[in-house]
């Protein structure tokens, strides 16, 4: 008898065929997602906070271990001020839900929360000088550049024109 291959059932093959069909929709979903890069329209979150966030990630891991810990044991002013912005959040909500909306009232929790994030981060901005002050030289030129390449990776990236 001569050897025959075995017959593959006719939904397996179609199984397979879906599955590979599947796996290249999502290989090329996340091909284009990573060659568009970031969407033009999400900015880069605005205040003190976010600066101090971006400086932060630019120490090196131990330093910014540092410097959280001098944020958590900066003082009660900083904790009052996040449990108070926690309240507002939970004030905003609220007022969002209510017939008729009060602008009024939404307006003033709105400045309550810009005044408090201005304490948070003039702490934040107070912490870190501190810290930065401790550091070498070296350390200091490590830091700067962590922040040229952070600023160099946020910059969009231009097309050249192609040329016919």
């Amino acid at each position: 008898m001569a050897n025959t291959p075995a017959k593959t059932a006719r939904w397996v093959t179609i199984l397979l065929v879906a599955s590979v069909s599947l796996n290249v929709v999502v290989a090329g979903l996340a091909t284009g997602a990573l060659l568009r890069g970031p969407a033009p329209w999400s900015p880069p979150p605005p205040g003190p906070a976010a600066e101090i966030r971006v400086l932060e990630r630019a120490l090196p891991e131990e330093d910014r271990k540092a410097f959280r810990r001098k944020l958590v044991l900066g003082g009660p002013e900083l904790r009052r001020a996040a449990r108070e912005l926690r309240t507002l959040r939970a004030a905003t909500v609220e007022t969002l839900k209510t017939e008729p909306l009060d602008l009024a009232a939404l307006d003033a929790i709105f400045q309550r929360q810009q005044t408090l994030w201005a304490e948070i981060g003039q702490g934040a901005q107070a912490a870190l000088l501190e810290h930065v002050e401790t550091m070498s030289p070296a350390e200091r030129a490590a830091f700067a550049q962590n922040l040229e390449e952070w600023a160099d990776r946020q910059r969009p990236q231009r097309r050249s024109p192609q040329s016919d």
